[in-house]
């Protein structure tokens, strides 16, 4: 990784904040733990995470 590179990610990990960074991984992580499957993990990324609610088509 260059150093300018390495530069603007620490300026938006200061940004953006350490703390709101981690409150994102373990919500991921807490899906992956629930999920049995990966369409199950992607449903609830999008209610989750992006707001979207899915549609059951079946």
């Amino acid at each position: 990784m260059s150093s300018s590179r390495g530069l603007f990610l620490g300026y938006r990990l200061s940004e953006i904040g350490v703390k709101a960074l981690r409150t994102q991984i373990g919500k991921i992580i807490g899906i992956a733990t629930v999920s049995d499957s990966r369409a199950e993990y992607e449903k609830y990324i999008a209610e989750k995470i992006y707001g979207q609610q899915s549609l059951d088509l079946n």
